[in-house]
């Protein structure tokens, strides 16, 4: 892998291996999937990696914190997911035995670091 590199055109690059942005395009879709699950509250409970993704706000407080989950979840899971998808379309194609080169404005470079973030405390 090169590391993330701020361009002078104030875009970020970075290039990896096949295996690597395969991998990547790999946990990216997992996350797709994993943000689709967690917006139904129901899940996150049920789910310790959906939790982490939704953690409670009111951990000494079960019925406080459901009713907390209830309201904006399907917000916070819907941007996760369109995170995760920004991932997934800018290494679409991955496959053969060259490098990949991704070349990303802000808000993909954002959408990278929130799905990134999910992906580890899962």
């Amino acid at each position: 892998m090169i590391p993330f590199r701020r361009r002078r055109d104030g875009r970020v690059s970075a290039r990896f291996e096949p295996g690597e942005a395969q991998l990547l395009l790999s946990l990216a879709e997992e996350a797709v999937e994993l943000a689709r699950a967690a917006a139904y509250p129901e899940n996150a409970i049920a789910d310790p990696a959906l939790g982490r993704l939704l953690p409670d706000a009111y951990p000494d407080d079960p019925e406080a914190s459901e009713e907390f989950r209830r309201f904006p979840a399907a917000g916070l899971a819907d941007r996760k997911e369109a995170a995760a998808l920004t991932v997934v379309d800018t290494l679409a194609g991955v496959g053969g035995d060259s490098r990949v080169e991704v070349v990303l404005d802000e808000v993909q470079a954002t959408a990278w670091l929130r799905t990134i973030t999910d992906v580890r405390l899962v």
